[in-house]
C-alpha cells in the first residue's frame, strides 16, 4: 500500500485502483519535471483526464465534490500541485522537508550518485544543500523517472563506519578496489562516514570495537545476489557480500586484522 508525505509532514496511506495509480504516477512525474509549469499542472489535476473527479454533478465538467476532496488520492494530487508551485517560487519549504541523501536516492533509483547529482543540478530532483550535504525531498525521488538510456548502478556494498561513544566500526582498504566516501558527519562526540565499495573489490576486513575492549573482526568477500549485513550500533556494512572469516577473541581478532589489512 503506497504512502505519501505531504508538505505539512502528514503521511497519507492509500490504495488506489490501477487507473488512479497510473494517473497519480503521471502527476508525480509532472511535479518532478521542471518543463511542466503550474498552469499545465493545474490542468492535469483538475482536467478531464483525472479519474477521481466527479462527472455526474455537472455533465461534461469534472468537479471536486466533498467525497473527492476527502479522499487520500485527492490530497496527494493537491499536494503535488503545491510541489509544482514550490518549483515556480510560489512558496518555500522548510529544511525538514528534505530528508533523502544522495547515496540513498541513488540506491532507490538504481542509478549512480553522480547521476543523482546531475539530476539535482538539472533541477530534475528537488534538493537543498543543508550543512554541506545535498538532501532531496522524498516525494521528488518517488516521482523521478530514470531514462532507459541512463546507466544503471550495480548493486554495491554500503558502509557506515566511524566512531561514537562506546563503539566504533572500521573497514580496511579493499583489495583490488576502492572505498567511495559519499558523506561525512563530524561532531564533538562522533565521526560517521557513509561510503560504498566500488566494483572490482575482492576482499576487505571489517573491525568493530565496544566498551570493555571487545573487538570483532570479519573478513568479507563479494557474493553476487547475496544480501548480508554486519550491524554495530548505528554503523553497518550491508549488500552483496559473504563473511568468510570471523574472530571474536580480541588478540586473534587484532592479528587477523593486521594480517589482512596490513596493521
Amino acid at each position: 500500500m503506497p504512502t505519501y508525505t505531504l508538505l505539512s509532514g502528514e503521511k497519507i496511506t492509500y490504495s488506489p485502483p490501477p487507473i488512479v495509480a497510473d494517473f497519480i504516477a503521471r502527476a508525480h512525474a509532472a511535479a518532478a519535471d521542471p518543463g511542466v509549469d503550474v498552469a499545465a499542472m493545474v490542468e492535469l489535476v483538475y482536467g478531464a483526464e483525472n479519474p477521481i473527479l466527479d462527472r455526474a454533478m455537472i455533465p461534461g465538467r469534472p468537479v471536486v465534490t466533498k467525497a473527492v476532496f476527502d479522499s487520500p488520492e485527492y490530497k496527494v494530487l493537491a499536494d503535488l500541485l503545491q510541489v509544482k508551485r514550490v518549483q515556480a517560487g510560489g512558496m518555500v519549504l522548510p529544511d525538514s522537508a528534505y530528508t533523502v541523501p544522495v547515496l540513498d536516492a541513488a540506491e532507490r533509483l538504481g542509478i549512480t550518485p553522480s547521476a543523482v547529482r546531475a539530476a539535482i543540478n538539472g533541477k530534475k530532483l528537488d534538493a537543498r544543500q543543508i550543512n554541506g550535504e545535498w538532501l532531496i525531498r522524498d516525494e521528488s525521488v518517488g516521482g523521478y523517472r530514470v531514462s532507459n538510456r541512463g546507466r544503471k548502478a550495480e548493486p554495491r556494498v554500503l558502509v557506515a563506519y566511524g566512531s561514537e561513544p562506546g563503539r566504533s566500526l572500521s573497514i580496511s582498504k579493499p583489495l583490488n578496489g576502492t572505498l567511495e566516501v559519499e558523506r561525512i558527519r563530524m561532531t564533538r562526540s562522533e565521526n560517521v562516514y557513509t561510503a560504498r565499495l566500488a566494483p572490482g573489490w575482492t576482499a576487505a576486513v571489517v573491525r568493530t570495537t565496544a566498551q570493555g575492549g571487545k573487538v570483532r573482526v570479519f573478513k568479507i568477500m563479494p557474493a553476487e545476489g547475496a544480501n548480508e549485513e554486519i550491524i554495530h550500533g548505528s554503523f553497518y556494512v550491508r549488500g552483496p557480500f559473504r563473511i568468510t572469516a570471523k574472530e571474536n577473541n580480541a588478540k586473534r581478532a587484532s592479528e587477523l586484522w593486521a594480517a589482512i589489512a596490513g596493521g
